[in-house]
This record gives C-alpha cells, sequence and structure tokens, in this order.
C-alpha cells in the first residue's frame, strides 16, 4: 500500500478510483529510491509477492474482487491486467535506476568535471 499511496498523483482514490494512480516507472523508481537513493531489495520482494497474493485472489474469487483503499472494484481480467502492468513497470523502474546509477557513476568518475558522490552501483 506504500507503492499504492505514493502513485496517487493524478487525484485521490475517493473520487476517481484507479484513475487516480500513476503507476509508470518513473513514479514507481521515485517510490522505490524514496528513502535511500537505491531500491532495497526486502521492498521489492515485498511489492512482488503483494502482486502473487493479488493474483491468488483472483484465482480464488468467483467474482470480482475490491481494493478498498484504491476505492476500486476488479474485474478477474481487469485485476490481472493491473497487476501485469505493475509489474512490467516495476521492471522498468529498476532499469531506470539501474542505468541512472550508471550515468551518475560516470559523471563523478575521478577526472570528471563533476563529483556527484561514492554510492556504489546497484549489484
Amino acid at each position: 500500500m506504500n507503492l499504492v499511496s505514493r502513485c496517487q498523483t493524478i487525484c485521490v482514490a475517493e473520487c476517481c478510483g484507479v484513475e487516480a494512480y500513476d503507476f509508470s516507472p518513473v513514479q514507481i523508481a521515485s517510490f522505490l529510491t524514496m528513502y535511500s537513493g537505491l531500491p532495497e531489495k526486502e521492498e521489492i520482494e515485498k511489492i512482488q509477492l503483494q502482486l502473487r497474493s493479488l493474483r491468488k485472489g483472483i484465482d480464488e474469487s468467483e467474482g470480482e474482487l475490491s481494493i478498498e483503499d484504491m476505492n476500486q472494484t476488479f474485474s478477474p481480467e481487469d485485476l490481472d491486467t493491473f497487476i501485469h502492468e505493475i509489474e512490467g513497470n516495476l521492471e522498468v523502474a529498476l532499469e531506470l535506476i539501474q542505468t541512472s546509477e550508471e550515468k551518475r557513476i560516470k559523471i563523478g568518475e575521478p577526472g570528471s568535471s563533476h563529483n556527484v558522490g561514492k554510492r556504489p552501483p546497484l549489484s
């Protein structure tokens, strides 16, 4: 739900439901780097586990599934599409962070006119 809350950027769930959220890779990357500057493995695993749990909920439900915090009721097909979108955007977000870190490190290398800091590269 922390990711969901962070991605509520377009409107509020009470008004627009799922349309209030921007789950784009940039928003997900912003969430993942919010506290430490780099994604934490535990946070990524927690998101992936929650998505698997949601997918399991689709398999076990006999109809629509409501996510009250998002003010949204999903059909099984819509929820599957939603989960697939977040999973794909999570992968792109991690690639975006990796690319950004690689560029930042190159800029901060000795002999460069920029010194941005010394964070270790993502592994």
